[in-house]
């Protein structure tokens, strides 16, 4: 674009400046038979962004415009009748784009893998569906939180903010 624009949450402010924007995103699903599939994607993305205008592209965008690379993988197993089982993982992998001092509202991100349960199957004319979030109760920063996070102590205390631990949902459906 030859005229970006990046907001700055903790300043308020917005940035107008020419930016480049690249990346790839690869996906695949497989049958492994005709009970098991198991597939996923990936996305890598970076950029450059003209602050000064001075035709030199010196900076990355921020993570609220260009996301760190992310992986998303499942399996799932169909094993009774209408009955369905997956299992699935979310990892978002490190990112160091940027110099400390920061000097922007955003700082390294340190990588996690969730991994949730979900379990579906019909009852009584209607789905029951069972799943588990962070399965295995892992802690992490939720990746949404380094978007407000800089090498400022004040703004820093914001950053600590824990994702949520394993949790479970339960839902019924019927459709009419």
């Amino acid at each position: 674009s030859k005229l970006g624009a990046s907001f700055d949450s903790v300043t308020l402010e917005t940035t107008r400046a020419p930016e480049r924007i690249w990346g790839v995103e690869l996906a695949a699903n497989v049958n492994i038979t005709d009970a098991i599939r198991a597939g996923g994607n990936l996305t890598v993305m970076d950029s450059k962004t003209d602050a000064d205008s001075d035709g030199v592209y010196e900076g990355p965008l921020d993570y609220s415009r260009v996301p760190p690379t992310i992986m998303f993988t499942y399996v799932e197993m169909d094993f009774l009748e209408g009955w369905r089982a997956r299992l699935q993982a979310t990892t978002l992998f490190d990112e160091s784009r940027f110099d400390a001092p920061f000097g922007t509202s955003q700082r390294d991100i340190e990588g996690y893998t969730l991994f949730d349960l979900l379990v579906s199957g019909p009852v009584l004319g209607g789905t029951l569906s069972m799943g588990i979030e962070n399965l295995f109760n892992n802690q992490y920063t939720p990746f949404v939180t380094y978007m407000n996070c800089s090498d400022s102590p004040f703004f820093d205390a914001f950053c600590n903010t824990q994702g949520v631990g394993a949790r479970g949902t339960l839902k019924y459906s019927i459709k009419y």
